[in-house]
């Protein structure tokens, strides 16, 4: 090295070398720290959808009781404190009904979400019950004073000498298949069932008519046909008889007898009754319950939704299927106007035979119902009888393909109907049953009460069903 020569060729080459390492280093962590840094933002992304259901479906929210409350939720949570596989059925409704008004709500969801868009769409298993033809009237006729010549004749004679057309197989007496033949004798005790093909009609001494539906104060009208009926034998004081007979699959019958007879005549008139219960499950529903949206922080529609995830340079999804518990009931209720499910669940016991629902009102009018009792859709129906100021009540279903029914009559201001007459009896030993009852329709001009003295409570258990829950998730900013 020269005097005053501070560095060498080989050394100034070491300094460059050096200096181009360390840029080459630090460019090369500067990179490294934006791949780890997109990483973990589309991470943190990547799992907000997924995050946001895991609070919701996975805690009961704070606090866990913020359903009855939706202004005092801190955090939304979905799940039942009761079953931890399930969700509450409670805390969904809450949540559809309360989201766009409630500030507390949105918040939580906003925060759940880390401030990004989202839309949760909410589908829950959807039942649709309807009534088909018309409630069964109520057939009775109490005939068991001094008449004479009493006739079940062809409702168009009034003569009443003629036959009337019946279904052949639904002739019976006592419960087995009645014989063929002209003036087959009955007995006190005998009981002679039917259903009608042709209007029929009652008639006694004189051919005077008999009323045969209460209701109706017209004794001209007869019974309809498709009606079931039920004569009752109480007691002769001569012949008493009837004529069941067939030609080319064509039966027809005549019942008459001489003399005092006293009998009864009851049954329904209501052939062309259905109820129906039809579910249809989430999966197969082409739009959802609900839609919440918030797009940057504001509730949105879905118009909105979709030009707001075109500007989002990412979008992510999750979608859950779920079980929801399901548990209605109120054991005192004011029936509204409009179709509501007042009573869902699992029956664990059978019902108590001292167990009634009491409807109660001082209007006038009529309500319907539908009954779903297991596989069983029955139709019950409150109203003020026409030709009276009572209240009454009927159940009407179907069994055998033949419609079967039962008839209640209460006072001015409520009528009772046996919870063991809504609710058939079941095998406990083999699991619970089903139930839920629906109101169709409500006319009543005064309020409708329906009350069961608290007697469904302590034997209703949540039924399950599914409800699935998509939920996108997007930046809007």
């Amino acid at each position: 090295m020269r005097r005053a020569q501070l560095l060498s060729m080989d050394a100034l080459l070491s300094v460059v070398l050096v200096i181009m390492v360390v840029g080459v280093v630090l460019n090369t962590n500067d990179m490294i720290k934006a791949e780890i840094t997109n990483v973990i933002d589309w991470y943190d992304r990547a799992n907000i959808a997924d995050s946001m259901l895991d609070v919701l479906v996975k805690s009961p929210g704070n606090p866990v009781n913020w359903e009855e409350n939706p202004a005092s939720v801190k955090v939304v949570g979905l799940r039942s404190e009761n079953y931890s596989y399930a969700l509450d059925y409670d805390k969904i409704e809450a949540l559809i009904t309360s989201f766009s008004n409630s500030s507390a709500l949105q918040a939580s969801l906003y925060n759940l979400s880390r401030w990004k868009d989202f839309q949760m769409d909410i589908y829950l298993t959807v039942v649709n019950v309807t009534i088909n033809g018309s409630f069964a009237q109520e057939i009775y006729a109490d005939l068991t004073g001094d008449f004479d010549n009493i006739k079940f004749a062809l409702a168009t004679d009034n003569s009443g000498n003629r036959a009337f057309e019946v279904e052949c197989d639904s002739v019976k007496l006592n419960g087995e298949p009645s014989p063929y033949g002209q003036a087959l004798d009955l007995d006190p005790g005998d009981v002679l069932e039917f259903i009608t093909i042709d209007p029929a009609q009652v008639l006694t001494g004189g051919n005077e008519r008999v009323d045969v539906i209460p209701d109706n104060d017209n004794p001209a009208d007869p019974v309809p046909s498709g009606s079931y009926v039920q004569i009752v034998l109480v007691d002769e004081k001569s012949n008493y008889h009837y004529s069941f007979t067939e030609d080319n699959g064509v039966c027809e019958l005549h019942i008459g007898g001489q003399g005092q007879v006293k009998l009864t005549v009851k049954g329904n008139s209501g052939a062309n009754f259905r109820a129906f219960s039809n579910v249809t499950f989430p999966r197969f529903l082409p739009t959802p319950t609900s839609s919440l949206i918030l797009v940057n922080g504001s509730v949105a529609d879905t118009n909105t939704v979709n030009a707001s995830r075109a500007r989002s340079p990412w979008v992510q999804y999750q979608e859950r299927t779920l079980s929801l518990a399901l548990r209605r009931y109120n054991s005192t209720i004011v029936l509204p106007q409009n179709t509501t499910r007042i009573i869902a669940g699992k029956l664990v016991q059978n019902v108590p035979a001292q167990g009634f629902f009491e409807f109660t009102t001082t209007g006038d009018g009529n309500a319907t119902f539908v009954v779903v009792d297991g596989g069983v859709s029955k139709g019950l129906m409150v109203w003020r009888g026409e030709s009276s100021n009572v209240l009454k009540a009927s159940l009407t279903w179907r069994e055998d393909d033949e419609v079967r029914s039962a008839f209640y009559e209460g006072n001015s201001t409520s009528v009772k109907v046996p919870l063991s007459s809504v609710f058939d009896v079941f095998d406990t030993e083999s699991g619970s049953k089903v139930v839920e009852v629906w109101l169709v329709e409500n006319n009543f001009d005064a309020p409708l009460t329906m009350t069961d003295h608290g007697v469904l409570g302590p034997i209703l258990v949540p039924k399950f069903e599914p409800l699935m829950i998509k939920l996108w998730v997007w930046d809007d900013s």
